[in-house]
């Protein structure tokens, strides 16, 4: 679940003070339909409530993740977080910050896109939580933006921060002898990415094939009926085509710009993506949102296609083992993988923004390709899947390994580095906590009373039975 939250608010005007007892005399006309829901209301910051489900929900799915009991304390953590998050929300409020509608999608995007390959497909992950993205990405999406604005918010307060060298070492050294953090074996990698190419005939032949069907529909032929039998899409083909609500940036753009332009039950032209050859017919637009039906062609690549990819990469290794091209000069003159491209062929850790990785945090085929490299070595052409399940060829270079080791300035600057600026963050944020705290709106069960995490919320609060 999603965790910090920000909000405050004075009762140095009485304005403000009718306003706080307006919205609990709102929540006690909807308690004559729900008699539970004022003994829900655990906390008031500002005029934000928090409900004893939102504290519940966050503890379970942590039980769940730990698959232990946890002790009952833990409730109090979650709670102070969401506390923290509620006054830095109504925070942005007062300063009139804002988050639009494209940040808030791009994050959902890609946070399900995690969620997916985590489970390893779309049916997969909406078959587990039986519902769809869409539904699923409707139930975060208040929640996404309460985050993106406290972290908005938190930012602004820590911005200007920076620490000194002499900062630095004074941090590390002040680190217990036996606290002194020990690092994996870590590596850093570049690649050489090639698609292999769909033979020219095979290509021709799934084009006139969705002509062919595109020639049934026009003819009067059912379109769900023509998509569950001839779709590629698994995911869709069993639904008759047919796609949830989606917007616009989990489209891709060829397939976007034709579907924010059919009408209702129209048909669209053959559309070409990335993904292959598309028939869609217009369902329904809501703003931003649109639902359609599509047919999906994708040509097939047959192993002469991939030999063809393979033995390319072959050519272009022979070229840099023989010093008549360097690697950069190789990705840029030939790799195909546009994120990598821009950073001549490095990878970046998703978890920690990095180029380093752990070894045991590499994927299979990547770790078995870079543990028989020595630095300044490439592998041979070895096959993945890209995250949107394309196959690809790639040549991979080991550009740096750092042993296993603990932790030094001389080796771990950077790290030390980024450990002493967040504690220096962090003691910033909590001057400000309990600055805004001092002058907000507090309302805490006396059940959380407690709390030790909770001492500085309860000092402001007006307790509430």
């Amino acid at each position: 679940m999603f965790i910090i939250v920000h909000k405050t608010m004075s009762l140095k005007h009485s304005r403000q003070y009718i306003l706080i007892l307006a919205v609990v005399f709102t929540c006690f006309i909807k308690a004559q339909n729900s008699p539970n829901y004022i003994d829900n209301v655990i906390a008031i910051v500002g005029e934000e409530f928090v409900l004893k489900s939102d504290v519940e929900k966050q503890f379970i799915e942590l039980k769940n993740q730990s698959q232990q009991d946890l002790d009952p304390s833990v409730k109090c953590d979650i709670l102070n977080g969401i506390l923290q998050q509620k006054l830095l929300v109504y925070q942005a409020k007062i300063d009139s910050v804002e988050i639009s509608e494209d940040e808030i999608e791009n994050e959902l995007d890609r946070r399900f896109r995690h969620y997916v390959q985590m489970l390893g497909s779309q049916e997969n992950f909406e078959r587990f939580y039986n519902k769809s993205i869409v539904e699923l990405k409707d139930e975060f999406r208040v929640a996404i933006k309460e985050q993106l604005l406290a972290n908005k918010v938190r930012s602004g307060i820590t911005q200007d921060i920076a620490v000194s060298p002499s900062e630095v070492k004074t941090h590390f050294e002040s680190i217990p002898e036996d606290s002194i953090p020990y690092f994996n074996t870590q590596v850093e990698v570049a690649q050489v990415v090639i698609f292999p190419k769909v033979n020219p005939v095979i290509e021709a032949y799934t084009l006139e094939k969705a002509k062919k069907i595109k020639d049934r529909i026009k003819n009067g032929e059912d379109f769900s009926f023509l998509a569950s039998a001839y779709s590629e899409d698994p995911g869709s083909a069993m639904r008759g085509g047919e796609l949830d609500f989606m917007h616009r940036t989990e489209l891709v753009p060829e397939f976007a710009e034709v579907a924010f332009r059919l009408k209702k039950d129209s048909i669209s032209d053959i559309v070409e993506s990335s993904f292959g050859y598309h028939i869609i017919q217009g369902i329904e637009r809501r703003g931003e949102k649109v639902k359609v039906r599509h047919i999906l062609f994708r040509p097939a690549l047959s192993s002469s296609d991939e030999l063809k990819a393979r033995n390319k990469l072959d050519s272009i290794r022979t070229l840099i083992l023989n010093e008549e091209l360097t690697f950069t000069k190789a990705v840029e003159r030939y790799s195909e993988d546009d994120n990598s491209k821009s950073s001549g062929g490095l990878l970046f850790n998703s978890q920690t923004g990095s180029p380093l990785f752990e070894t045991g945090a590499l994927s299979p085929e990547l770790y078995f390709s870079v543990e028989k490299l020595n630095v300044g070595e490439t592998s041979r052409p070895v096959a993945f899947s890209t995250p949107d399940n394309k196959k690809a060829f790639r040549i991979i270079k080991l550009n740096k390994e750092i042993n296993a080791h603990k932790a030094s300035l001389d080796t771990d600057y950077e790290e030390i580095k980024n450990t002493a600026l967040a504690q220096k963050k962090e003691t910033r944020f909590k001057e400000w906590l309990e600055k805004k705290i001092q002058k907000s709106y507090i309302n805490l069960n006396s059940n959380y009373k407690g709390c030790e995490t909770l001492e500085l919320w309860q000092t402001q609060s007006t307790v509430n039975n």
